[in-house]
């Protein structure tokens, strides 16, 4: 049986340091998860620095899974398009950290 780890928190993006980890996980996460998948052209290009302007960018809707101070996960959600769930979120990215 695994261990749960009971020290990650799941909070609202709200600081800049967040973001910079949103940006940090969106990167590593999809480089080491799409390898062999995704061209490698593609995730090659893909750098920090981008992911990490695109998160501060667009930084509404974003939650960050925290280990400590550390981001290890984020999720990015939207309103439901279901007109009969108004309140409804639907996910539109996940990413985590593989470790």
């Amino acid at each position: 049986m695994e261990e749960i780890n009971d020290s990650i928190v799941i909070k609202s993006a709200e600081t800049d340091d967040e973001l910079c980890g949103r940006g940090y996980v969106h990167c590593t996460s999809w480089q080491e998860a799409y390898r062999g998948i995704v061209c490698d052209r593609y995730l090659d290009t893909m750098t920090v620095e981008a992911t990490t302007a695109r998160a501060r960018n667009f930084p509404d809707n974003t939650l960050v899974a925290k280990d400590g101070d550390k981001v290890v996960g984020f999720a990015v959600y939207s309103s439901s398009r279901d007109e009969d769930l108004p309140d409804a979120k639907r996910n539109g990215l996940l990413a985590l950290l593989s470790q």
